[in-house]
């Protein structure tokens, strides 16, 4: 947001979508929130993304962006992530000002983030209920905002990290959670957690931060259980995987994590091999990467199992170069790094729409390249399913975002999806201004254009067909 001007005149500019100011340097108030976002080195969560810690470069001068003229759509996925990290489902009171909010905006859909770490902010899966200081039970979060936003006609699409199951140096408090049972004090088969080519059992550089090995076929289907015990229990519209994916922190550039003893074993039984391959192993890294699409291959078919019409959509990773600027699409970080091959899982038809995270700062120059590229090569990508593009608002001012959403939903998209309903712009997150008055301004230079009229949820073909 510029400075120094009224906030009637800052919200004309973004109406009418005039030339950005550089955007400033994310706080340390932006870093806690990266921890929350979907995964963009994420939680994602959203783990800062890579791009977010740079400095952004003078941003030149940016050419207005015409309004919309096209007849408003039907259909358009138009949503938030809701992250659990503060206000948004913690009570009653926050849940009503949240769809009171959605409505308002003719937003028609709210990912909200169910299960953070191992933990769940409902009552009834697989999960034990948070420990964070959410209204006391028998308030149920998910059930209260399934039941409020149903009522308005939004949808609820339940936000999962799936691999990532804790944080920190004290344990949880429940003996119940699958790091007291499956974490670091388990011994041979029963430890379930993803470890390092170093020997490493945590990202240190996240705040000691655990994740479980899609590699081991017990902690594989115990993060397949997570996501499907909340279909099971819940009438969610969808699941929204996060955090499925190996983790950052690598050695060196080289996709360093997944060696769980048990991974390992079942690697060499699998290839007839009994040496310890090397991060950069092309086999071995394949193989990982696999493991991750038969992760989201069986909590596709187990979820469209329980209930046939549920939307399961990704959050995917956008680091860096988009494929048209990095040499291909294995040459990206995404697929070489952090082994997440979403456009395979589309190809397969095992995502009904992928989100990619598209987390770029719109005022820096390169990061702007980057956003359009990747967005360009998700739209080509979509092989008969959804795309709806996932977009930093705590990264960008408001015109910024417009400008950003307008880019999205240029043909070619169902939808569009933004980070974070708690933090709508860079003035939120620096705490300059209050998350709620941000909002207000993002809602009514959306409203103004893009917006203007409420639209449905785009219609799964493939799904109504059967």
């Amino acid at each position: 947001m510029r400075r120094g001007l009224p906030l009637l005149v800052v919200l004309a500019a973004a109406c009418a979508s005039q030339p950005a100011a550089a955007v400033p340097a994310v706080t340390a108030t932006a870093t806690a929130l990266a921890a929350a976002s979907p995964s963009a080195s994420p939680s994602s969560a959203p783990t800062a993304v890579p791009t977010a810690t740079a400095q952004p470069t003078a941003a030149p001068t940016v050419a207005p962006v015409p309004r919309s003229t096209l007849a408003p759509p039907a259909e358009q996925l138009r949503a938030y992530w809701v992250d659990a990290f503060g206000e948004g489902i913690w009570t009653a009171a926050q849940i009503d000002q949240l769809v009171a909010h959605a409505k308002a905006a003719n937003v028609n859909a709210i990912v909200a983030q169910v299960v953070r770490r191992g933990d769940c902010f409902c009552n009834e899966a697989v999960m034990p209920r948070t420990e964070e200081r959410i209204a006391a039970a028998p308030f149920d979060p998910l059930q209260a905002l399934i039941a409020r936003a149903h009522a308005e006609g939004i949808e609820v699409h339940a936000w999962v990290i799936v691999t990532g199951i804790w944080r920190g140096t004290a344990a949880p408090k429940d003996p119940k959670h699958v790091f007291n049972t499956n974490g670091p004090s388990a011994t041979g088969s029963a430890n379930w957690l993803m470890k390092r080519s170093d020997g490493a059992d945590r990202l240190q550089a996240e705040g000691q931060e655990f994740f479980l090995d899609p590699g081991h076929p017990d902690a594989a289907a115990y993060m397949v259980r997570m996501v499907t015990s909340i279909v099971e229990k819940y009438a969610v519209d969808g699941v929204n995987l996060d955090r499925i994916r190996y983790p950052d922190g690598n050695i060196g550039g080289a996709p360093s994590w997944g060696y769980n003893a048990v991974a390992l074993e079942r690697f060499r039984a699998e290839t007839g091999r009994a040496d310890a391959p090397a991060a950069t192993d092309a086999q071995w890294a394949q193989w990982r990467r696999d493991r991750i699409t038969d992760l989201v291959r069986r909590i596709y078919t187990g979820s469209t199992a329980l209930r046939p019409g549920i939307r399961v959509s990704a959050d995917t990773i956008t680091y860096g170069e988009a494929p048209q600027s990095a040499g291909g699409w294995t040459a990206t970080r995404t697929y070489r790094e952090v082994l997440q091959d979403w456009v395979t899982w589309m190809r397969l038809g095992i995502l009904d729409t992928n989100i990619p995270m598209a987390y770029k700062r719109d005022a820096d120059a390169a990061q702007r390249k980057q956003y359009e590229e990747w967005v360009a090569f998700a739209k080509e990508q979509h092989h008969g399913r959804h795309v709806a593009i996932g977009t930093a608002l705590y990264l960008n001012e408001i015109e910024g975002s417009v400008r950003q959403v307008r880019t999205a939903l240029a043909g070619g998209t169902a939808g569009w999806v933004g980070y974070s309903y708690r933090s709508p712009d860079t003035l939120a997150t620096a705490g300059s201004r209050g998350g709620a008055a941000s909002r207000e301004l993002l809602m009514n230079a959306l409203r103004a254009d893009l917006f203007a009229q409420p639209a449905r949820v785009p219609v799964m073909g493939w799904k109504a067909a059967r």
